[in-house]
């Protein structure tokens, strides 16, 4: 069955494959309006995506996976990589947000001050090419 939903459905193709996922696990479907747009973050689907990547490659005992395009998720661990341009000063936010990330206040699901800190991790992965 898993087979067939990677190969038939999705084309084996990771990021295909975190969308399928957070069509059809709907805890795993990170997307909300922001200013009149629909925006998907997929957090958790992508994170699932590149593990599934990781142990079928392991599995197979190969040294490439049979997922193509892992390369084009985009960052999960949401915190590090701007953890660390903050602190060289590469990135920067805005005052209130920026209050409540260094007091480690958790921003609420689907806030605009949420979306807008996932949104700037998503645009430095894509300009930095980070994964």
């Amino acid at each position: 069955m898993l087979s067939y939903f990677f190969s038939l459905k999705l084309n084996y193709y990771s990021f295909k494959i975190a969308e399928g996922i957070a069509e059809g696990v709907t805890t795993f479907r990170d997307e909300t309006l922001f200013k009149g747009k629909q925006i998907f973050i997929y957090k958790r689907a992508q994170i699932l995506a590149a593990d599934l990547s990781t142990a079928i490659k392991c599995f197979k005992n190969q040294d490439k996976t049979l997922l193509k395009n892992v390369e084009k998720l985009t960052m999960f661990a949401d915190y590090r990589i701007p953890q660390i341009l903050r602190h060289y000063g590469i990135i920067d936010y805005e005052a209130n947000l920026k209050n409540k990330i260094d007091s480690k206040i958790e921003l609420e699901p689907n806030s605009t001050q949420e979306v807008h800190k996932n949104i700037i991790n998503n645009l430095i992965c894509l300009k930095f090419d980070i994964v």
